[in-house]
């Protein structure tokens, strides 16, 4: 029954996640492919369609909560047709079901994530493209075509820069990145 409840899950809502730190060395380690990968920042807006099913992340999780099953799948399976989208992610975030999309344990407190519930599968981006951020590893040719592109005139690129003294990193200018990587 639990299987079944989560492959019901698993139809029904998918998740997109998200950080307000695109400069967190630790995110870029673990998402951005050895820094060679690149970071989108989209504009938030709770009128947007994917602003009203957008949650911040509780990170108040201690590991020792358990689920009640039986709960859990009375709010499955009698969960009402739902209108909207907010309507679907507000049911979600008040219900059981809050600890397996909106919780995590404190030591994930670094992430600042937010979640964007939608379908599964592929989606359209949750929200208007604002910048692109490359990591300090991208390869040249990847930020050549993606600059080169029309369709991204109104989207900012921004690059990732090292500051070696403090080993974090900062958003720098072109030729602040570009220079590093030439001292590489």
């Amino acid at each position: 029954m639990i299987d079944e409840s989560r492959k019901q899950l698993k139809k029904n809502i998918g998740v997109y996640c998200l950080t307000t730190n695109p400069t967190d060395v630790v995110m870029w380690a673990h998402y951005g492919g050895n820094h060679s990968g690149i970071a989108l920042e989209f504009e938030y807006d709770e009128n947007f369609a994917s602003g009203s099913t957008t949650f911040e992340v509780d990170y108040d999780l201690t590991g020792n909560e358990s689920l009640n099953i039986e709960k859990f799948i009375n709010e499955l399976v009698n969960a009402p047709d739902f209108s909207s989208l907010r309507e679907k992610g507000e049911y979600i975030k008040n219900s059981s079901f809050k600890p397996l999309f909106f919780c995590k344990t404190p030591h994930w407190k670094y992430e600042l994530e937010w979640r964007v519930l939608n379908q599964p599968g592929l989606q359209n981006m949750p929200a208007p493209l604002k910048a692109i951020i490359f990591g300090t590893n991208v390869k040249q040719e990847v930020i050549d075509y993606i600059e080169s592109q029309h369709d991204l005139r109104d989207v900012e690129f921004k690059y990732l820069g090292l500051n070696k003294e403090k080993f974090e990193f900062k958003l720098v200018t072109k030729s602040q990145y570009e220079i590093a990587k030439i001292i590489k």
